[in-house]
């Protein structure tokens, strides 16, 4: 249908038509753009094929097959656990063959390649001796040290609403567990069937959220290699059937922000029925975050500081620039 540039379904050619659409350059036809698109990434496969040297080249795409709604033309998937994984140059196998990236789910998680990059990938990793150990996710550059902590201090900032909650959920079970309820045999009876049904109705997540909440170490599992944290849960609330439906319930709005609205958020009665003394919880959970990011900023001001006198040893104190140890302040009391 030739080029865009003139095309009639170009929305910039036909204002009169397209007026209440901004953008001048969308396609009014999806199936002539995917087929142009599709044309394009087979050329750039057949370009970079001659440009190599060899009859073709592997279309790579960087994520899982289904994550491809666009249904670009990729023959080979670099996933986590894949069998195709990209390999470096001077490792080649029998298995390895150039490729070139058309396509990615996740630009971040490609580290540093982009589209129309080559790579050299190993179609049968995992049976491959040479590159069955190759992680067989895209090597991510390395973050710098100012990076690191300039995350960190976000991350502090971000989940300091979940720290306060997860804080505020510990302190109301420990409260129920000192003041377990007494119940006679018939209500035990009742409690303990309604309590191990929503045991087991709770999530697989939130048994092992529970035992890291309450810093207890979960068993292993019997029936596998892991750990059995919705055993370990029950443990925890052994002859308390109360008390395990009232963890079981605040588990179950664990996080911030759940999908069913403040009303029915059963946190707050809870804090107010077991004398939860949820100010003084959230004033200590803010003050230690804020501790954490001063002392993460301290340090990063003093690495700044070193670099600039390794940069300019003028600026550094005469007594360190003559060798000798500048008097800290630290030692007068």
């Amino acid at each position: 249908m030739g080029a865009c540039t003139d095309c009639q379904f170009r929305t910039g050619n036909h204002p009169a038509l397209f007026g209440d659409i901004k953008r001048r350059d969308i396609c009014t036809a999806a199936p002539c753009w995917l087929a142009k698109r599709n044309a394009t990434i087979v050329n750039l496969a057949a370009a970079t094929a001659k440009e190599l040297g060899v009859k073709s080249v592997l279309k790579v795409g960087i994520g899982h097959a289904s994550w491809n709604d666009p249904k670009v033309p990729v023959d080979a998937y670099i996933e986590y656990g894949s069998e195709a994984r990209i390999v470096k140059q001077g490792s080649e196998c029998p298995h390895t063959k150039p490729g070139v990236i058309t396509w990615m789910a996740h630009p971040g998680d490609a580290g540093t390649l982009k589209v129309g990059d080559t790579v050299l990938v190993c179609t049968q990793a995992v049976d491959c001796p040479v590159h069955k150990k190759v992680d067989s996710r895209v090597e991510r550059p390395k973050k710098s040290f100012e990076q690191m902590a300039d995350t960190r201090i976000a991350n502090l900032r971000k989940d300091l609403p979940q720290r306060i909650r997860a804080a505020l959920i510990r302190s109301t079970i420990e409260n129920a567990l000192k003041r377990c309820h007494s119940l006679s045999t018939a209500d035990k009876v009742k409690f303990e069937l309604a309590a191990n049904q929503m045991h087991a109705d709770l999530f697989f997540d939130r048994h092992r959220d529970l035992c890291k909440l309450m810093e207890v170490e979960p068993t292993a599992d019997r029936k596998g290699p892991g750990k059995d944290w919705r055993g370990s849960t029950r443990k925890m609330f052994q002859g308390h059937p109360v008390e395990m439906m009232v963890a079981v319930v605040l588990m179950h709005r664990y996080h911030v922000g759940h999908n069913f609205g403040p009303d029915t958020d059963p946190l707050k009665p809870l804090l107010r029925l077991y004398r939860v003394e949820a100010k003084s919880i959230e004033r200590r959970i803010r003050e230690d975050t804020a501790a954490k990011i001063a002392s993460i900023q301290a340090t990063l001001k003093k690495r700044r500081s070193k670099q600039a006198n390794q940069i300019d040893p003028s600026s550094a104190h005469p007594a360190e620039r003559k060798g000798q140890t500048r008097p800290s302040n630290e030692s007068v009391e």
